[in-house]
């Protein structure tokens, strides 16, 4: 009478063989993971790899951000574009030239050793009333 039913010996093997494909799955995950970010950390797979030329970095970013300009200067101009969608693309492009102006000028002035952070600037003198 200790015998199992038959349906629940095809369920035990059938979790059995879940378990086992699951536990293959997450070895192989594992393994991949290892060889995609050169860690099984996690936190390792987070941090942003240190950065040697920011200079060429930021000079890859003002390229990019050329491309970005001209394509959306095209929208801009375009007599394609409704007349509810110019005012977005127009801050767009106010927002892409203004990136590639700071972005300008800390490629600059790490060039002329005068340089300041992107953020600096005189101090607000009072309040503005």
């Amino acid at each position: 009478m200790n015998e199992k039913p038959e349906w629940q010996i095809k369920a035990e093997r059938e979790e059995a063989e879940y378990q086992a494909a699951r536990a293959e799955y997450l070895r192989k995950r594992v393994i991949y993971r290892e060889k995609l970010f050169g860690s099984s950390d996690p936190v390792d797979c987070q941090v942003p790899q240190a950065i040697e030329d920011f200079d060429a970095l930021l000079a890859q970013h003002a390229a990019q951000l050329r491309h970005a300009i001209a394509y959306t200067m095209e929208a801009a101009l375009s007599d394609d574009v409704r007349v509810l969608e110019r005012p977005k693309v127009i801050a767009s492009l106010a927002r892409l030239v203004q990136t590639n102006v700071v972005i300008a000028r800390a490629l600059r002035d790490k060039k002329s050793k005068n340089g300041k952070t992107v953020r600096g600037g005189a101090k607000a003198g009072g309040p503005q009333d």
